[in-house]
């Protein structure tokens, strides 16, 4: 919830702004340790929907749907340094 707090906050106080970007991009640099960074930054995207959906929707979409989406989003990764494909 104070993902999407900060977030609002920051399009009204410019200041928020290098604060906001800092949160998004931290789940970024964890998603491309495995996956390409066009993808990891989708599927950011796709999360931070995902919680404002939870937080203002009264039937929020299944585990089971957000677990597939972020799979065809994010394709097959690689695991850091290796080569090898992830599972």
């Amino acid at each position: 919830m104070v993902e999407a707090e900060l977030y609002l906050a920051a399009t009204h106080r410019p200041e928020l702004r290098p604060l906001a970007d800092c949160w998004r991009t931290a789940l970024v640099d964890v998603l491309t340790l495995r996956y390409p960074p066009d993808r990891s930054r989708a599927a950011a995207v796709f999360l931070d929907g995902v919680l404002l959906d939870v937080l203002s929707n009264a039937t929020p979409l299944e585990p089971a749907a957000v677990a597939a989406a972020l799979r065809d989003l994010l394709g097959p990764g690689e695991r850091a340094g290796s080569g090898e494909r992830a599972g």
